[in-house]
């Protein structure tokens, strides 16, 4: 069934789901464009890696030491530390390799000859929008597509976190910016609020090319549809808090769900110029 959202659904916006969420939408929006890029150009996915050493606290949840020690004669691994003298020192473990990878996809329109990169689509994800290094690298990959002859496409479906660094936005949860090679500094923006159904957005290609259209209330609905989320994502509050009239229209929603008598009302919202 789809979300009983008219737009993004809130609950999404859980790291967990989320997670899953990215990846079940990405191959989603290939199999939307493909058909229509055909056939001088190609849908790719590529990956962002994201790597981060795992904190004490959280090395410690996962029932592993700090430091481990081996002794003389003992194993490590499959290598045994060779006998030695009294004065030999003891192998230890002192440098951490516990490690979280976060690998996060996204897409790339690319010429189906010469494989040039024609558009890059990007769904941001909660370690884009958070202050630190994976924000930083990003906002480096960001910079290497605007500074580039190729298109940017930037999906924001999360109200968490900083914006990105985009001129003239203006207060919404959501946002599309479309970054045209051709037209830049100047963007596209499709402002999105949470009562909104989500836009029938422009994929541009090269000068000689028309825009495709990609409807991401579509990509949702078939996510909801794959993943059937609706069967646990409400069973804990939203990351992000709603406010007190936002709370009361999504419980009344969901309520209206549960019984089975919903039907989303969907208010368009197209783009605006930046």
């Amino acid at each position: 069934m789809p979300s009983p959202f008219p737009g993004m659904d809130p609950y999404l916006e859980q790291p967990d789901i989320w997670q899953d969420f990215h990846r079940t939408a990405i191959p989603v929006i290939r199999r939307e464009l493909n058909p229509k890029l055909s056939p001088d150009f190609i849908v790719t996915i590529g990956t962002h890696v994201y790597l981060h050493e795992l904190s004490a606290k959280e090395r410690q949840m996962l029932g592993e030491p700090d430091v481990s020690i081996l002794i003389r004669g003992e194993t490590a691994g499959t290598h045994a530390v060779q006998a030695a003298s009294s004065a030999s020192p003891a192998m230890i473990g002192a440098i951490s390799t516990q490690m979280e990878k976060l690998v996060v996809p996204f897409l790339e329109v690319r010429d189906r000859n010469t494989r040039d990169l024609i558009t890059a689509i990007e769904l941001l994800s909660p370690t884009n929008k958070r202050s630190g290094g994976d924000r930083e690298q990003y906002l480096g990959k960001r910079l290497g597509y605007v500074t580039s002859d190729a298109n940017l496409v930037e999906i924001d479906l999360l109200r968490g976190g900083a914006q990105m660094p985009t001129e003239g936005i203006p207060r919404c949860d959501y946002a599309v910016v479309v970054s045209r090679a051709a037209n830049r500094p100047a963007a596209e923006l499709y402002p999105i609020m949470l009562r909104d159904r989500l836009p029938v957005i422009s994929i541009p290609l090269t000068a000689d090319r028309p825009d495709v259209t990609l409807d991401l209330q579509a990509v949702l609905d078939q996510c909801f549809n794959e993943a059937g989320y609706e069967r646990y994502i409400y069973d804990q509050e939203p990351m992000v808090p709603l406010s007190a009239e936002d709370k009361r229209w999504a419980v009344g929603l969901l309520t209206a769900a549960a019984k089975g008598t919903h039907t989303p009302k969907r208010n368009e919202h197209g783009p605006a110029e930046q």
